[in-house]
């Protein structure tokens, strides 16, 4: 991305003593759009599986555990890997 716009290169100094603004700007900037774009999906994701199933069925009702083993050893492994 600096590439693109050449003010987001790192300071001249090496070591850099203080962030330049652009580049607290633009963290921040990623720190809440990612916070905004995980609450948005995640919690509709979870339940708009879970509704696929019929609790009515005993078939649907095995794999609508299954679902949500799976579900939570993905997010799990996902936080692992942080």
């Amino acid at each position: 991305m600096s590439w693109f716009v050449p003010s987001l290169k790192p300071c001249d100094t090496q070591p850099c003593l203080e962030p330049r603004k652009i580049h607290e700007v633009v963290f921040f900037l990623a720190m809440y759009m990612i916070s905004i774009g995980t609450g948005g999906h995640k919690p509709s994701l979870e339940s708009f599986g879970a509704d696929q199933f019929d609790d009515d069925h005993s078939e649907e009702r095995k794999q609508k555990m299954s679902y949500f083993n799976w579900w939570n050893f993905a997010l799990c492994c996902g936080l692992a890997l942080l």
